[in-house]
């Protein structure tokens, strides 16, 4: 996988029937270099969230007024990942993403519509704390991360976009161990 794509989404909220996603980033990279390719938007969450959380995001519910709704920026999303390679730190972020996408897509109500949507479908999804737990790390969080493969971690106020370069520099980092691995184990 020498171009791939490292996608990250800001989620507020703990209960995942009321969380949402307030911003989402992605960044193509080509080995561990960012091509400078890359997908950005915020999502107007549509309610109120908690201000404690959305400050500890580094964003206010008026700063997120006047942006797209999710399933207005979901088409361009499915457009840059679909059929590619993509890369995400962990599986909670990839729920709260299928959780936005079943939202929207149940707005719609296709027919034959299960209610269920899974990112897996549109792109090759790898999940980086998943493939650290199956190499035996037990601290998966992006602190662990750093600790394991001496990384410094991303800077919060830099949104998605620095989690996902983060993202892609630590799948550089595990690489060897990775490929280490997976041939004592195909």
């Amino acid at each position: 996988m020498n171009t791939y794509l490292a996608l990250e989404a800001v989620v507020v909220g703990d209960d995942p029937t009321t969380s949402r996603v307030v911003e989402i980033g992605c960044v193509e990279m080509h080995d561990d270099h960012p091509t400078g390719r890359s997908f950005h938007s915020y999502a107007n969450p549509g309610r109120d969230l908690d201000v404690a959380a959305l400050q500890a995001k580094g964003l206010s519910t008026e700063a997120l007024a006047d942006k797209p709704r999710f399933g207005d920026i979901a088409y361009g999303l499915i457009c840059v990942i679909r059929d590619r390679p993509v890369l995400v730190l962990d599986a909670e972020r990839v729920s709260a993403i299928e959780r936005e996408m079943a939202r929207v897509v149940e707005q719609l109500k296709p027919a034959g519509w299960s209610g269920e949507y899974r990112l897996d479908q549109v792109c090759e999804l790898s999940v980086l704390s998943q493939i650290g737990q199956a190499m035996g790390q037990e601290d998966t969080s992006i602190e662990g991360f750093c600790k394991q493969y001496v990384l410094a971690a991303p800077q919060r106020a830099g949104g998605s976009l620095a989690v996902a370069r983060f993202t892609g520099n630590l799948w550089q980092s595990m690489l060897p161990e990775y490929h280490k691995w997976q041939a004592k184990h195909s």
